[in-house]
């Protein structure tokens, strides 16, 4: 009896470590892999059509204790890659954007995969949820920038984009943010987690007349 239970132990941390969520929050997808060295995620904009450009992040998130551990958890994180919509994407040192083109005919709730180090195995996957029907809106005339938001957590710009998260240039506090995720109807930027305050956000689109507004973090 005591030998089953010891057994059972070790069993359950090795389940946990290789688990993988997927969740739709503040206008992202994100894809969480969890493996032994640390995790991968992966932003999408919650609303993928047809025949749109969208453009995503990839960001690889290694555990350690310190500097060394870090460092070799990466080394082998990196190893990855994305498999989605028939297209594979790398797992890069920092924070990785790319683009596909959803076809027609095809609906975005698929899969997305964990390729192995030769890309061509997958060892996690997950199933994209696809959004309602109902809730699918077009894009606004113009950008519409929140007035407030959480500092820490992605912000969610409506507006007419082209998908192309390169061509979309953002600025809070005449700092430059981040680009999450993009597509023809928003984009999704990283609000700083220390931008407290009143402020100025700038977000040009393949150079277009910016639109501004002053953000209350």
């Amino acid at each position: 009896m005591n030998k089953f239970y010891f057994i059972l132990f070790l069993l359950v941390p090795a389940s946990i470590t290789t688990a993988q969520t997927i969740t739709q929050q503040k206008g992202l997808t994100i894809a969480v892999f969890n493996l032994p060295q640390g995790t991968i995620k992966v932003y999408l904009p919650d609303d993928i059509r047809q025949r749109d450009v969208i453009s995503g992040t990839v960001v690889a998130e290694p555990e350690g204790k310190n500097e060394k551990q870090i460092t070799r958890n990466l080394a082998e994180l990196v190893k990855y890659s994305i498999g989605l919509n028939g297209e594979k994407f790398t797992v890069g040192n920092a924070a990785k954007t790319f683009r596909f083109t959803e076809p027609a005919g095809k609906p975005m709730h698929g899969t997305m995969d964990l390729l192995d180090a030769k890309g061509t195995n997958p060892v996690q996957q997950l199933t994209i949820p696809a959004k309602p029907i109902n809730e699918q809106k077009p894009a606004p005339a113009q950008c519409v920038i929140p007035g407030h938001v959480i500092t820490g957590s992605p912000m969610t710009i409506p507006g007419p984009f082209d998908g192309n998260a390169a061509t979309t240039q953002c600025t809070i506090g005449n700092q430059p943010a981040t680009v999450l995720a993009e597509s023809p109807r928003s984009c999704v930027v990283a609000f700083p987690a220390n931008a407290n305050g009143m402020q100025q956000t700038q977000v040009q689109e393949n150079g277009q007349q910016p639109c501004t507004k002053n953000v209350s973090g």
